[in-house]
């Protein structure tokens, strides 16, 4: 499977109409993912993450490409807000707090 492959998903319902969505993605054969010695991520393979000594994710990058930047206040209420369709879902493990300050980049 490494590399591009096309995917088929057909159904029919009961009244006998069909409907065909097909997707091609690539799927690489390994994955590269590096970690802190938090446990948090800090690659993988694609994006980058950094963190602050709270272990709250503070930017998330593509090299020469993107980059978007948190800083949090310390309510530790849960709420991470400012998330626009740009950005990439959070790493596994991030508990972020409430997000004051979101910018992103695009170079």
């Amino acid at each position: 499977m490494d590399g591009n492959n096309s995917f088929t998903a057909i159904a029919q319902d009961s009244y006998g109409r069909r409907d065909t969505n097909s997707i091609t993605v690539n799927l690489p054969a390994t994955n590269s993912y590096s970690y802190d010695l938090n446990g948090n991520l800090l690659s993988d393979g694609n994006r980058n993450f950094a963190y602050d000594d709270e272990n709250q994710l503070t930017s998330v990058w593509v090299t020469n490409v993107w980059r978007s930047d948190f800083v949090y206040d310390g309510s530790c209420d849960g709420g991470l807000s400012g998330i626009t369709n740009g950005m990439p879902e959070l790493p596994a493990g991030c508990r972020p707090m409430k997000c004051i300050t979101f910018t992103m980049a695009t170079w």
